[in-house]
């Protein structure tokens, strides 16, 4: 734990270059809550299926950053998207090719899966 914690505080003091207006970040305790409104955002997994297996933001759905970087993006939806992934840096890769694409309306889970453990919020896992 403690060594996820150290690597935590490494990233966030960390310098990361993005696009300007790239990097907007959610915090994960604000998904938690807005995964309970009535206007759920859509939580795609950037990480790998075997790592998605091992636990992920419930509900999220698994969407490999290589499919990404490869393929026009074509999920339909309505709603906001939230880029998750472990520490975040899969997120700003994918976020970088989402907006070139054109798709904006997408925020990174700050931290990504360790600071949502770290928070001590609950994950899904599948068998």
């Amino acid at each position: 734990m403690a060594m996820a914690e150290a690597r935590m505080d490494r990233m966030q003091n960390s310098p990361v270059t993005v696009t300007a207006g790239l990097k907007r970040e959610i915090a994960p305790r604000e998904l938690w809550r807005l995964l309970r409104s009535p206007h759920a955002p859509c939580v795609l997994d950037l990480r790998e299926p075997r790592e998605f297996h091992q636990g992920h933001v419930p509900g999220a759905q698994s969407y490999p950053l290589p499919r990404v970087l490869t393929e026009a993006f074509q999920m339909l939806t309505t709603t906001e998207i939230i880029l998750a992934c472990r520490t975040g840096r899969r997120s700003l890769r994918a976020a970088a090719a989402l907006q070139q694409q054109g798709i904006t309306s997408f925020r990174i889970l700050r931290g990504g899966m360790v600071a949502w453990e770290l928070d001590g919020l609950l994950t899904a896992t599948e068998m």
